[in-house]
């Protein structure tokens, strides 16, 4: 039997690794949407209020995003005054705008503004990425499989010469 062409083998090796690739991106997007349900589940909310944008530099493009830093009062009569872990540009908020804050009532520093990008930013990205790798690896495997299965079938039926 003849080796697989060097398109056959390039076919399974990506449909492979993008199968692995996209299941890898749906369970980080379960793992985080998992965490922040229960993060929500067990948050207290209140009023904030945005008090600065910090830039994020993104050295690659040279571009900046802004991440807000925002400050509240929890229930211990404490104020917090917290980064968020994601910024975007063109900023989601303005400095001075009043916001709704999540926060853990064990850990007031933990605290997320109560916006769907972020809180679901993550699992926003990472699920429907998954998804089209995983689709795409599988549909790369398929036609692999098809493929060899097509060149089993015409070796074994090929005639014979005595």
């Amino acid at each position: 039997m003849e080796k697989p062409s060097l398109l056959v083998r390039f076919r399974q090796k990506a449909g492979w690794l993008c199968l692995v690739l996209g299941l890898a991106c749906i369970g980080v997007a379960i793992v985080f949407a998992i965490l922040t349900a229960a993060f929500i589940h067990d948050a207290v909310e209140t009023n904030g209020r945005i008090v600065d944008l910090v830039p994020a530099t993104d050295e690659d493009n040279h571009s900046a995003s802004y991440a807000p830093i925002f400050s509240f009062t929890a229930s211990d009569g404490q104020t917090y005054t917290v980064t968020s872990y994601t910024s975007s540009n063109p900023p989601e908020f303005s400095p001075g705008e009043s916001v709704r804050v999540l926060y853990d009532p064990r850990n007031p520093s933990h605290a997320h503004l109560k916006s769907t990008a972020q809180l679901w930013l993550v699992p926003l990205i990472c699920a429907p990425l998954g998804a089209f790798y995983a689709i795409l690896g599988a549909v790369l495997l398929y036609f692999d499989h098809r493929s060899r299965r097509k060149l089993v079938a015409s070796v074994v039926n090929a005639p014979t010469s005595n």
